[in-house]
């Protein structure tokens, strides 16, 4: 699904931006002026006009704005007036003509599974230098918004750059209700009717920049001033308009019914009917993005998606909802937002939301038929503990990761022979939303460089060495998923003097503990980060030879800081060492607070430490 996000030039953005720090920063850019006006009718079709000066304050500055292009759907939106020219610094302006305005299809959907009718007017602007401006103004007619007879837009300041002023403003016949409103940040005028038109209006100023980091960071929709405006009374509404363009597509033809049987044949238990029906749409219609006119909300009937074999997000939920129909499975539509954005407006509004997945009620389960590598009863980490909106209206949240259900879990043994040689056997087995990663690991392999794919996951081990692969099907309707790799390690260790080495790591596992020394070197921000409840382990047994003895071992350690630990422990049996490490998030939500990345900076500089930690021996006379 997607939807068009109201936004300042693309320079204004509120997509997968994130936190930003107390601190100020050098900005690259300032906003002199930014003025946007909608002119709103009374069937939902409107007219936006905008005018933006842009200065660049740097040589990347410029970079970032010597281009522009402008975004929309060519069956509902057009561009009637667009001017753009380049203001220097000595008076001169320097105008972009009209032959210089190109329009070019989405980039996205250039080689890429899917078919859009969004396209781009785009220009450059000539000769710009620092301290120039940059001016654009532009008309752009909407026919009909995303939802018919209904109007929903969001406008948004990025935090790292300046804005001298920014200003938003409405206009509505008076017969129309007033809009609904969630504003953050910005300075309200008080609402005037006047000639039978209802006026709002906004302003802003930012005179200092914050920096912004992506990293894990939640989206800046959820704390950058923004102003969401709405046409829907509530929720209920906006869920009733989506679902009426849904319920005619869902329903079970005899061809639906007829699959439904044969995927099912023989099961009766309602849970593995489910579960057939889910395994056989998620790993047999095709994913391709749709967005031509209101395709972007209303999906295409059941009965068509299965001939085609292909179809977008709500496609795929479409033709899973008729499937269960058919076997008296009710279930919803539901949406949705991916991303790092966990916010839901205090209003009603379509921007919220960019991806539709299914609930079965009386199973408590949502699917999201689109995570071709998700068991069934699993969501992916982008999925879990978000904001949704349920076919009935009702608002909910999707269940949360658990370090139970989602767990990685790596177990590798080690020989050493006498001669200083290693080698070794490492086990990666997935549940729940891990499935993802490494399914999606192996799926990445050329079969015909396996040898080459273990050599490099041992590097990302800090080892050296060759090795074989064992997988299976990826794609097989299994819970959980096992790989594994034998290997001989070219790293020797000296045998004949006293030394210490570190626990070996062995073949990389896509998620493992060495991505936390990550954590210790990024800089902690004042806002919110994406933390999903989960648990990672490393089981490591090492057989030592005759010739050496174990002189000391590291220290255990467990760490407790807020809902996150740390476990290390290590015993020794004769001449085998057993290391067993372990991180745990125990949250009850995805998203840590500025004090709870603190805690985990704190977890992870002790994690740190003890992956370093060394196990020290000496030699034994023969």
């Amino acid at each position: 699904m997607k939807y068009k996000f109201g936004i300042f030039v693309g320079l204004l953005v509120c997509g997968q931006v994130v936190h930003a720090e107390e601190d100020n920063t050098s900005p690259l850019l300032k906003i002199v002026h930014s003025q946007v006006n909608y002119q709103l009718n009374a069937d939902g079709s409107y007219t936006k006009t905008e005018e933006q000066v842009i200065q660049p304050l740097t040589k990347e500055g410029v970079e970032m704005v010597a281009s522009d292009s402008l975004g929309f759907s060519s069956k509902r939106e057009q561009y009637t007036d667009i001017h753009a020219y380049t203001q220097k610094a000595d008076g001169r302006k320097l105008m972009v003509s009209n032959d210089k305005i190109f329009t070019q299809e989405d980039p996205a959907a250039q080689g890429a599974p899917q078919y859009s009718d969004y396209k781009y007017r785009s220009f450059a602007y000539p000769d710009v230098e620092v301290g120039d401006q940059v001016v654009l103004q532009s008309k752009l007619k909407v026919t009909e918004g995303a939802f018919k007879n209904h109007f929903t837009e969001t406008e948004s300041v990025n935090p790292s750059v300046v804005v001298d002023l920014a200003e938003v403003s409405v206009s509505q016949p008076v017969s129309m209700p007033a809009l609904k409103l969630d504003v953050r940040g910005w300075k309200a005028a008080k609402v005037t009717e006047e000639n039978g038109m209802r006026h709002y209006y906004w302003s802003y100023r930012q005179p200092q920049a914050k920096q912004i980091h992506g990293d894990d960071y939640v989206s800046a929709v959820d704390y950058a001033p923004l102003i969401v405006m709405s046409s829907f009374a509530d929720w209920k509404q906006l869920a009733d308009a989506y679902h009426s363009g849904v319920v005619d597509k869902a329903l079970p033809t005899p061809a639906i019914r007829q699959l439904a049987d044969k995927i099912t044949a023989g099961q009766t238990d309602r849970d593995a009917q489910a579960k057939a029906l889910y395994d056989w749409v998620r790993m047999n219609i095709r994913y391709v993005g749709i967005w031509l006119g209101n395709g972007g909300v209303v999906p295409h009937k059941a009965e068509d998606i299965l001939q085609n074999r292909y179809g977008d997000c709500k496609d795929k939920a479409t033709l899973l909802q008729a499937l269960l129909a058919a076997k008296d499975i009710p279930s919803q539509q539901v949406l949705i937002n991916l991303g790092n954005s966990f916010y839901r407006a205090k209003v009603a509004n379509s921007v919220s939301f960019n991806h539709a997945i299914l609930y079965v009620p009386e199973m408590k389960t949502y699917l999201d038929a689109t995570a071709e590598l998700i068991p069934f009863g699993s969501l992916p980490f982008d999925d879990s503990g978000k904001p949704v909106l349920r076919e009935d209206g009702t608002l909910a949240t999707t269940p949360l990761t658990t370090t139970q259900n989602d767990a990685l879990q790596i177990s590798s043994n080690f020989d050493l022979n006498s001669a200083g040689k290693w080698t070794g056997e490492t086990k990666i087995h997935a549940s729940g939303a891990f499935n993802l990663a490494l399914r999606g690991m192996v799926l990445g392999i050329d079969p015909h460089r396996e040898d080459q794919f273990v050599k490099q996951h041992l590097r990302f081990g800090l080892q050296r060495g060759s090795g074989i692969l064992h997988k299976s099907d990826p794609y097989a309707p299994n819970d959980s998923y096992q790989i594994s790799s034998d290997y001989h390690l070219s790293n020797n260790m000296p045998m004949k003097h006293y030394g210490a080495f570190p626990v070996p790591a062995g073949f990389a596992a896509p998620v493992n503990l060495v991505d936390y020394l990550y954590l210790t070197e990024a800089p902690m921000r004042q806002l919110e980060r994406v933390c999903h409840p989960a648990s990672v382990m490393e089981k490591t047994t090492i057989h030592l030879p005759d010739n050496l003895k174990v002189n000391f071992l590291p220290q255990d350690q467990d760490i407790v800081r807020g809902r996150f630990r740390y476990i290390a422990k290590y015993t020794q049996k004769g001449n085998q060492i057993e290391v067993v490490r372990q991180t745990q998030d125990n949250g009850k939500v995805s998203v840590c607070t500025p004090q709870e990345v603190a805690q985990l900076h704190e977890v992870a500089q002790v994690l740190s430490e003890d992956l370093n930690a060394q196990i020290g021996y000496q030699p034994v006379a023969q």
